[in-house]
C-alpha cells in the first residue's frame, strides 16, 4: 500500500473518533445541564373574591334592648254613661237607669278582624251580637269586665273581642283585663271628678284636656279626643277616644302609654255632660 494513503487513511480513522468523542461529551453535558426556569404566573396582591355560594339564613337578630317587645298603638275609646243613655235610652243597659261615671266601650289595636272568618264578620256587621261565639274569660275577669262595661248586658264584649281584640296577640282574658283596668284608672282620676261636678253643664274641650294634663302628666290631653252629638237641649259629650302607645298587654302603665301617643286631633270643641 502506498505509503501516503496509509498515514491519510490513519489520520481519518483518528479524527473521525476524536469527533465521536467530542458529540459524546457534548450530549452528555446538554442532558446534565440545568433547565431553564418555568414562568409561572404572576400572584395577584388582591384577595381573591370567594365565588362558594352558601344558601341563604336570616339575619341574626341584633343585641336584646330593654325596649318592649309588643310596642303598638292603641285606642281606648269611653262613654260617660249618663250621655250615652240620653243618646241610646233603648239599649238594654240603660232600661235601669245608668250609672254615673265612664263606662268602657272598647280598646281598639291597629286592624280589625284579624284572622275572622266571613261568616263571622258577617254576623258582627249586622250587629247580630248574641249569635257571636261568647268569650271565655276568668270569672274574675267577667266580674270586672261586666262593672267596666256595662254594654256586656248586649253582648257588647264578644263585638269588640271578634272586631278588635283579635288584633291584639293576645287571649281574651289578658285584652279585657287590661280594658277593665285603663277604664278604672280614668274613672279614679281628675278627669272623672271634672264630668262628675258638671253634670248637666257645659264642659269645654280645653278644660278636659287641662284634667287629663292634672291626671297623667302634661300633653296627655293632647292625646284626647272628644265626640258630641247635637239634642234637643244643645250638644252633648258622647264619647272620649284616648291615644296610647308602648307595652299596653304588658307592664306598662296608663301615664306612660297616653304620654308616650302621638297628639291627634281633639274633635268637637266640648258640649254638655250628661245627667
Amino acid at each position: 500500500m502506498d505509503p501516503r494513503l496509509s498515514l491519510a487513511l490513519v489520520a481519518f480513522i483518528l479524527i473521525g473518533g476524536a469527533a465521536t468523542l467530542w458529540l459524546s461529551d457534548r450530549q452528555q453535558g446538554d442532558a446534565m445541564a440545568p433547565l431553564p426556569p418555568i414562568a409561572l404566573p404572576q400572584r395577584s396582591s388582591e384577595p381573591v373574591e370567594d365565588r362558594t355560594v352558601t344558601p341563604s339564613r336570616p339575619a341574626k337578630p341584633g343585641p336584646a334592648t330593654s325596649e318592649p317587645t309588643h310596642r303598638a298603638l292603641y285606642v281606648l275609646a269611653i262613654n260617660w254613661f249618663p250621655s250615652f243613655c240620653e243618646l241610646k235610652p233603648g239599649v238594654t243597659e240603660c232600661r235601669g237607669g245608668g250609672v254615673q261615671r265612664f263606662a268602657l266601650h272598647g280598646l281598639w289595636p291597629s286592624g280589625e278582624y284579624c284572622g275572622v272568618d266571613a261568616r263571622t264578620r258577617g254576623i258582627d256587621e249586622v250587629n247580630d251580637w248574641d249569635r257571636l261565639p261568647p268569650i271565655r274569660v276568668s270569672d274574675a275577669t267577667w266580674s270586672a269586665l261586666k262593672h267596666a262595661m256595662p254594654g256586656t248586658q248586649s253582648q257588647l264584649e264578644r263585638h269588640e273581642w271578634t272586631a278588635h281584640g283579635t288584633c291584639a296577640e293576645v287571649s281574651q282574658d289578658l285584652y279585657f283585663t287590661r280594658a277593665a283596668a285603663f277604664l278604672e284608672t280614668v274613672n279614679a282620676s281628675a278627669v272623672f271628678d271634672l264630668f262628675d261636678a258638671n253634670q248637666g253643664r257645659k264642659l269645654t274641650r280645653a278644660r278636659i284636656a287641662s284634667a287629663f294634663d292634672a291626671a297623667f302628666g302634661q300633653g296627655a290631653g293632647k292625646r284626647v279626643r272628644l265626640s258630641c252629638e247635637d239634642t234637643q237641649r244643645g250638644q252633648i259629650i258622647d264619647e272620649l277616644t284616648i291615644s296610647l302607645y308602648g307595652d299596653a298587654m304588658g307592664g306598662a302603665s296608663f301615664n306612660d302609654l297616653i304620654l308616650e301617643a302621638h297628639p291627634r286631633n281633639g274633635g268637637c270643641e266640648g258640649g254638655i255632660v250628661g245627667d
